[in-house]
């Protein structure tokens, strides 16, 4: 549970709000999202089968551009 709420704090609130300025919402969104993904390939160390992992990986992608526009919108 700690896991999953400093991945939250990270990528909401650190790499997002960081990206806002320079990129703008739609682009900072996408590559705090693009990141959130990449961040899961690592369980491919853990010999998840790589289906798995990618399926994980396109999932929290997913999760992360709508936690993003959540996490803008509330500010």
């Amino acid at each position: 549970m700690l896991i999953g709420f400093s991945e939250e704090l990270m990528f909401r609130g650190i790499v997002l709000k960081a990206a806002v300025g320079p990129l703008g919402p739609a682009r900072a969104i996408l590559l705090s999202a693009m990141l959130f993904a990449l961040l899961h390939a690592a369980n491919l160390l853990a010999l998840l089968p790589l289906l798995v992992v990618v399926l994980q990986m396109s999932f929290v992608f997913i999760l992360g551009i709508a936690m993003g526009c959540i996490a803008l919108r509330a500010n």
